[in-house]
């Protein structure tokens, strides 16, 4: 409370001072419950304005033009929702139930690189939240065991993926590739040139190929599943 009171009125540049109580996760255990200052420097300060209910019609288009339109809109788009979490849900059964059933060997030098590269990602997270060396090496010992547990479990989704793709004949096509890189362009504000470049300076083509056919194979299995309705 005293922190969004403290931030009310704030503009450009305005440097804030609150009193505090050094909290128990800091690194200097001496500092711990000592009192202290908390600085806020404001690099920018904006007012948010609600959309008025003409501004609301006028953003959603020829699809709304009145409250009885608007509340209409919502309600579709949550039972949309609901709906694609329940066929998410449903997909994501199948899928497990299919890994359940294969078991098979994977090459122990696979499972390594894909353990480390997760270990990797553990590393570069608690070193962004300013973590000491000790504390990072520390945490990446606790969770290797289930990173590599992750990781075969990821490589065996993926073989049966494309195992499932293959045989049912799944292609990925450019035309697939395009209409994804066209909607992360949009959800982003930025075009498919700029989207395509970032894409293939980082190397991320193969990774949105196998995105896409993961999402046809899931769709794949709901459609052909004998789904029942527990009785």
């Amino acid at each position: 409370m005293a922190f969004e009171e403290a931030l009310k009125g704030a503009k450009d540049e305005a440097r804030i001072e609150l009193a505090m109580t050094i909290p128990d996760f800091v690194e200097d255990e001496d500092a711990r419950g000592q009192d202290g200052t908390c600085v806020i420097e404001v690099a920018q300060a904006m007012n948010l304005v609600p959309a008025t209910d003409e501004q609301l019609f006028e953003m959603l288009g020829d699809e709304v033009d009145d409250m009885d339109g608007l509340r209409k809109f919502v309600s579709e788009r949550l039972a949309e929702a609901a709906q694609e979490r329940e066929e998410n849900r449903i997909e994501g059964v199948l899928l497990d139930q299919i890994l359940d059933q294969c078991k098979f060997d994977l090459p122990e030098s696979m499972v390594d690189q894909q353990t480390e590269a997760r270990l990797a990602q553990v590393e570069q997270q608690l070193a962004g939240s300013g973590q000491t060396e000790e504390q990072i090496e520390a945490a990446k010992d606790e969770q290797r065991e289930s990173a590599r547990t992750d990781a075969a479990k990821g490589l065996r989704a993926l073989l049966v993926v494309e195992t499932i793709g293959e045989k049912e004949e799944l292609l990925v096509t450019n035309e697939d590739i395009d209409g994804e890189l066209s909607r992360i362009a949009e959800r982003n504000q930025s075009t498919l040139e700029e989207v395509r470049e970032y894409y293939g300076q980082n190397t991320l083509g193969q990774q949105l190929a196998i995105e896409i056919l993961e999402r046809k194979v899931r769709r794949f299995l709901r459609e052909n599943a004998d789904i029942q309705a527990p009785s």
